[in-house]
């Protein structure tokens, strides 16, 4: 049996105290009969690209993510959940589809709007008739109609035929968003209008200020509640001196302000990939080998500068989609790179690389037979693509790296080379002989199974935050 849902979308850049407050009130509404309440589940639903609104577009949709995540900490109604996956699409999702989509799926879907879009209804003329196919949406749709408290009567002509008003909705004053956005800008306390985490991103990374952009941020690490990660199994003594120099163990990874990673970068690697949703920085401190991931410190320097100014890099993550032996669709996020072990399979493997509305270029290769085909972000640019023989990227630089180990093209009689391309590159790997051959996936070294069909790319809500000190980040290991 489906659910009765109420979606409440918007731009919700970012996400404030005053929509959990509009959220919260719609998820308390009670049925009309006194049943229970109205609704099984509230969506909060920011909305993706829009390629109507570059202002909205200019925050990156890894930042709009991390802000989300830390906005939904702020206590909320059990029956709240967020919902980001309008930021993975190459274009938001219009009101109609979104409800045909529900439909289709068995639940009675509602759409939360403000009564200020009605004005008109009964002419056709409301906002919401200007929508793509905004008079089937009148129609047919089910809405709820938040009306501020303290305003006009809605007039009934204006309702749409299946509506119900919700009183009192505390909804706030105009332009709220606007304001939030405007004050952080002018570097201005945003007390009381966003959950303080979500305040400390913001200055943290700059956002919505002029050099938003610019990639390290810079701060300082909160120290007040670390959560220190080792190598579960085998960890060395270095390691362990440090945990103890530190103080192990900490805190509960739920209530942590930071996390120290203590180990390689296959500990950074799998730290990142088990703890990102966090969005808190993640401190790595050397106790492997070359450590591209990790800051080199003695036991002395960790008493004098953890207190010092950090750079803090914001890195996007690969979204990795495939289908599995039995043809189930998985997903999983990478920190570095993924690859296909081919195993003799041959692949056929197409590059799309372009922006969101075009493709620029569509490179193929129908019938590639060999070992492996990597995908790395610039992080994992000094792993196994290097060993491919790609070249290293400082991880500011916005390229993914494709290499290939060991194949033969049979499609075309050029050598192939590793290559750097856009990071709107998308990647699809396709089994040509599913029934004979079975390549693995892996995704940051660890297997993922047999996977016959492969698309990469990187992903729009992943990200993670890696601090240096100043002289120790990537780009000085390279």
């Amino acid at each position: 049996m489906g659910k009765r849902i109420c979606i409440f979308s918007g731009s919700l850049n970012p996400l404030g105290l005053h929509h959990f407050e509009i959220a919260n009130a719609i998820a308390e509404a009670v049925h009309p009969d006194g049943s229970g309440f109205l609704f099984d589940e509230v969506l909060l639903r920011p909305c993706g690209f829009r390629p109507d609104q570059d202002a909205m577009n200019s925050v990156d949709f890894t930042h709009r993510a991390a802000m989300a995540r830390l906005a939904e900490q702020h206590p909320h109604h059990p029956n709240i959940h967020l919902d980001l996956s309008d930021f993975e699409r190459p274009e938001f999702q219009r009101t109609f589809d979104l409800d045909q989509e529900y439909r289709e799926l068995g639940h009675e879907i509602w759409h939360a709007v403000s009564s200020s879009l009605l004005e008109g209804g009964y002419q056709e003329r409301s906002l919401i008739h200007g929508w793509y196919r905004g008079n089937e949406l009148w129609r047919d749709a089910n809405f709820l109609i938040l009306k501020r408290a303290g305003s006009l009567p809605i007039q009934s002509r204006n309702l749409p035929p299946h509506a119900i008003v919700l009183e009192d909705a505390n909804l706030s004053e105009d332009g709220l968003g606007r304001r939030i956005r405007a004050k952080a800008y002018g570097q201005r306390p945003l007390h009381g209008m966003v959950h303080p985490e979500v305040e400390r991103y913001i200055y943290r990374h700059r956002i919505y200020s002029h050099d938003m952009r610019r990639n390290p941020g810079h701060g300082e690490l909160d120290l007040s509640r670390p959560f220190i990660v080792m190598d579960k199994k085998y960890p060395s003594e270095r390691a362990l001196t440090l945990a103890k120099t530190l103080g192990y163990p900490t805190t509960p990874i739920e209530d942590a302000t930071c996390i120290f990673v203590l180990g390689g970068d296959g500990t950074m690697m799998h730290a990142v990939r088990e703890h990102w949703k966090r969005h808190i920085p993640f401190f790595g401190i050397n106790a492997g080998h070359r450590g591209f991931h990790l800051n080199e410190m003695t036991e002395e320097q960790l008493a004098t500068e953890l207190s010092g100014p950090m750079k803090i890099y914001h890195q996007p993550m690969l979204l990795v989609e495939w289908t599995d032996a039995d043809d189930a669709p998985q997903e999983m996020y990478a920190y570095q790179d993924a690859w296909l072990a081919g195993h003799g399979a041959p692949l056929n493997i197409s590059v799309e690389e372009g922006s969101r509305l075009t493709s620029e270029l569509v490179t193929r290769y129908e019938r590639l037979v060999g070992d492996s085909a990597i995908i790395a972000l610039p992080a994992g640019s000094t792993g196994y693509a290097r060993s491919a023989g790609a070249q290293s990227f400082p991880i500011t630089v916005p390229v993914l790296t494709f290499a290939v180990s060991a194949f033969n093209d049979y499609s075309s009689p050029k050598s192939y080379r590793p290559r750097a391309l856009d990071f709107d590159a998308t990647f699809c790997f396709i089994n040509l002989q599913p029934e004979r051959r079975r390549p693995e996936l892996f995704v940051d070294g660890q297997t993922m199974g047999v996977a016959h069909r492969v698309g990469i790319r990187v992903s729009r809500i992943a990200s993670a935050q890696v601090a240096y000190l100043p002289g120790h980040d990537f780009s000085a290991k390279l």
